[in-house]
C-alpha cells in the first residue's frame, strides 16, 4: 500500500469491530471519495461491553447484535471487518484461544458462522488480527515509512511489526506472525506479565487496581509508591522487548491497547529502556477499526 495513495474503496460503508478481553470498540468505516493521502473517517464509534468468559452462543449473540446496529446506520454495507485476538484461524473465523482469561469458550468455533446467521442477510465478514489492525491504522495515520513495532498491551498482549504501512513480511523466528504474546518474560508468558492482569499483580500490595486509575491520575492522586510502579512496568517491558525490536530493525514502537492511556507514566521508563523511540498510539478506539477495513479490502478484491 502506497504511502501516496490509498487504495480504491467500496461505494459503501464498512462495519468494523474489534473485539477486545472487555469491551467491543465499533464503527463505521467510510471511505469512499477519501482523497490520496487522507485518512478515511470513521463515524458512530463507540464501545459496548462483552463478557469474554460467556457461552459462545451468548457471544455470537452479542456480537451480532452490535453489527446489527451498525448496519441499520449504513446505507449500503459493503462488508463487515471484524478485529480479534490471536491465536484464531481469521481466514475462516475460528478463534483458539486456550489459557488467555478470556474467549475460550470459543475455542475451535465457527463464530463467522454463528454471527452471519444471527445476522439473517448477506453481507461479506472477514476477520483479522487486533494487534495487527491496529498497527495498520496507526501506520496509515503516520504515513509510516519506516519498519515499526505496534504493540498493544490490555488484557492481554498484542503485538504487530510494520514495514512502513504494511504488514512486515519478515520471518521472525519466535512465531510465523510475529506475535510476542507467549514468549517468555520474568519467568512466566509475557501476557501474563505485560497486561492489566500483570500489572494488577504488581498493584496488589498498594491495593490498586488497574480500573481504578484513570480516576486516581484525573484526582491527582498518584502517590510516589504508585507513580514508582508504573515506572518499573515500563522498564521491565522495555528491556524485555528490546531484543526483539532490534532483529526486526525496528525504528519506533507503538504503544496502545488499554494501558496506553497511563502512558505518561509508564512510557519514558519503557523508551529509556527500549534504547529505541517510542510513542502513544494516536487514534485511540479508531485504529484497529480503520486497519481491519483496510486489511480486509484486497479480500474483497478491492486493493
Amino acid at each position: 500500500m502506497s504511502a501516496e495513495r490509498w487504495p480504491p474503496w467500496p461505494r459503501g460503508e464498512v462495519i468494523a469491530l474489534d473485539v477486545g478481553g472487555s469491551s467491543v470498540k465499533c464503527g463505521i468505516v467510510a471511505g469512499a471519495g477519501t482523497q490520496a493521502g487522507g485518512m478515511p473517517p470513521a463515524r458512530d464509534v463507540a464501545r459496548h461491553l462483552i463478557d469474554s468468559g460467556a457461552a459462545a452462543e451468548r457471544m455470537a449473540d452479542r456480537l451480532a447484535e452490535i453489527a446489527r446496529g451498525l448496519i441499520a446506520q449504513c446505507r449500503d454495507p459493503a462488508f463487515i471487518a471484524i478485529a480479534f485476538p490471536a491465536p484464531s484461524d481469521y481466514a475462516r473465523g475460528i478463534p483458539y484461544l486456550v489459557g488467555l482469561a478470556k474467549f475460550g469458550s470459543l475455542y475451535g468455533v465457527d463464530l463467522k458462522g454463528l454471527i452471519a446467521r444471527r445476522l439473517g442477510r448477506d453481507i461479506p465478514m472477514h476477520f483479522v488480527n487486533d494487534a495487527a489492525a491496529a498497527a495498520l491504522g496507526e501506520a496509515l495515520a503516520r504515513q509510516l515509512d519506516t519498519p515499526a513495532l505496534m504493540l498493544t498491551v490490555g488484557t492481554g498482549l498484542g503485538s504487530a511489526f510494520l514495514d512502513g504501512m504494511a504488514m512486515s513480511g519478515r520471518a521472525l523466528p519466535w512465531s510465523t506472525s510475529g506475535e510476542l504474546y507467549a514468549e517468555p518474560a520474568l519467568d512466566a508468558r509475557a501476557d501474563d506479565v505485560f497486561s492489566i492482569r500483570g500489572l494488577d499483580a504488581r498493584l496488589a500490595p498498594l491495593s490498586i487496581r488497574c480500573a481504578e486509575l484513570p480516576a486516581i491520575v484525573a484526582a491527582g492522586q498518584v502517590s510516589a509508591e504508585l507513580a514508582a510502579e508504573l515506572a518499573r512496568f515500563g522498564a521491565d517491558l522495555g528491556r524485555w522487548v528490546r531484543p526483539y525490536a532490534v532483529f526486526a530493525d525496528c525504528r519506533l514502537i507503538i504503544v496502545g491497547g488499554g494501558l496506553g492511556q497511563m502512558f505518561d507514566w509508564f512510557g519514558p521508563a519503557f523508551a529509556a529502556a527500549a534504547g529505541i523511540a517510542v510513542e502513544p498510539a494516536r487514534l485511540g478506539d479508531r485504529a484497529a477499526l480503520v486497519g481491519a477495513a483496510f486489511a480486509c479490502l484486497d479480500r474483497e478484491g478491492m486493493a
